[in-house]
């Protein structure tokens, strides 16, 4: 709750991962004021498989401006970092000439 503020005054959110265990009743409250700050700040990417399904539970997919169950590959990929998936399939394209 502390950094609530913050997080919703932002104009981009990217969280990867939920905040401890938040499949525990009483520890879910970090996890889901996170969320309920991305999704009041200016742009929201939540990222991980545990937190798309805290997302999931709550209902708030639609308020969320991505989503992907891909945590380190999202973040990856938002850093500008090579992803051996992509990379295998541009030099297949090369490979067999697809355009």
């Amino acid at each position: 709750m502390k950094f609530s503020k913050e997080i919703r005054n932002a104009g981009t959110v990217i969280m990867n991962g939920p905040a401890g265990v938040f499949e525990r009743v009483p520890l879910t409250l970090g996890t889901v004021e996170l969320i309920d700050a991305a999704i009041k700040s200016g742009f929201s990417v939540i990222s991980g498989g545990h937190s798309a399904a805290v997302v999931e539970q709550l209902g708030v997919g639609s308020r969320i401006d991505h989503i992907s169950t891909g945590g380190g590959a999202c973040i990856d990929f938002l850093a500008g970092e090579e992803l051996p998936g992509i990379e295998a399939l541009k030099d297949s394209a090369v490979r067999y000439r697809v355009k």
